[in-house]
């Protein structure tokens, strides 16, 4: 078994995303996790579910507690990083080896790559475009490993037939510069029904708006509440740099409801069709979602996608490329 170490990225309890759940996965099949908070404070080191350890005290434990980790373990010692921003700073002389999970393609990250190209040893991505991207600018070995759906939210169990007096369309995930506001207004405007959103501030504030309903944060845990209120999912993101390279989470998240699901043209929701509904412009979009307030569609067809991409898949495949002597 391996000791993994995932330096401070985001907060273990902010919008559960693929870091929380691939170490989790590494957790549940007996690995030792050391997960650091992006926020660091003088908690002391929490074992958040069995052999998964939040740290919060990043560099003094890396200072005081991974060299006696390092002398006295005979398990390999490994780093999981998602962001390249930290790689100068990464204990790489107190492990054994290094992956770098790009996850995202923001341009400013670039330039910091450089460094970790040079430290890793493996490299897994989320999109098609960043596998393509990088295997240009490195020769280490790269995989494409996509995102998943955790069933234990419960989407996929939904069994609620609850009928509201205005149909909800909505949103999960960040509020952040990529969200197209016109397309969320042009839906909004419909008289039979409101917009969610539902999710944390991130480089954009909220707006007052008449029947879009901002619900900031909610935990991961209590999404599944929410969700199965829907009757139209929304991924409504500009087309850009970073959605051409985005796999969104929420993709999967909203199939195993089995709600219907519009998005704008991203070539990874394109793969995902047909269970996903491909808006050619936002007129276009504002008409699927009329279409399928009207006919929902084949709700089963999306629930087995989903649950033919979980985490557990994904960790799977990350497990068959992982060299044997990483793991033990």
């Amino acid at each position: 078994m391996a000791i993994i170490l995932y330096p401070p990225t985001i907060d273990w309890t902010w919008m559960k995303q693929r870091p929380q759940q691939i170490l989790s996965q590494f957790a549940a099949d007996g690995h030792t996790v050391y997960y650091a908070n992006r926020t660091q404070t003088e908690e002391p080191l929490t074992e958040v579910i069995p052999g998964l350890y939040v740290i919060s005290n990043w560099d003094i434990w890396v200072s005081e507690e991974l060299p006696n980790i390092q002398k006295t373990s005979h398990e390999p010692i490994g780093i999981w990083c998602s962001n390249p921003l930290l790689a100068k700073s990464l204990p790489y002389h107190l492990v054994d080896w290094v992956v770098y999970d790009c996850v995202d393609d923001f341009a400013e990250w670039h330039p910091y790559e450089i460094e970790i190209f040079q430290k890793a040893d493996i490299i897994f991505c989320t999109s098609e475009r960043i596998y393509k991207r990088i295997e240009r600018m490195s020769n280490l070995p790269i995989h494409l490993v996509r995102n998943g759906y955790d069933p234990s939210m419960g989407l996929h169990l939904n069994t609620d037939t609850t009928t509201l007096s205005k149909p909800i369309l909505g949103y999960v995930g960040a509020w952040a510069p990529w969200i197209h506001l016109s397309i969320l207004q042009r839906c909004a405007q419909l008289p039979t029904a409101i917009v969610q959103v539902i999710g944390p501030e991130f480089g954009s504030k909220f707006i007052t708006h008449p029947t879009i309903q901002f619900l900031d944060n909610i935990p991961h845990f209590k999404l599944n509440q929410y969700i199965q209120h829907f009757s139209v999912c929304l991924i409504p993101f500009r087309i850009n740099a970073i959605t051409l390279a985005t796999n969104p989470v929420k993709a999967y998240e909203y199939l195993a409801s089995g709600k219907p699901v519009i998005s704008t043209a991203l070539p990874e929701c394109r793969a995902m069709s047909p269970y996903i509904d491909i808006a050619k412009d936002m007129r276009n979009f504002v008409e699927l979602v009329e279409w399928r307030l009207k006919e929902p569609g084949d709700s089963g067809s999306r629930i087995q996608y989903a649950l033919s991409n979980t985490w557990e898949h994904r960790y799977l495949e990350i497990k068959q490329h992982l060299p044997r002597h990483f793991l033990s």
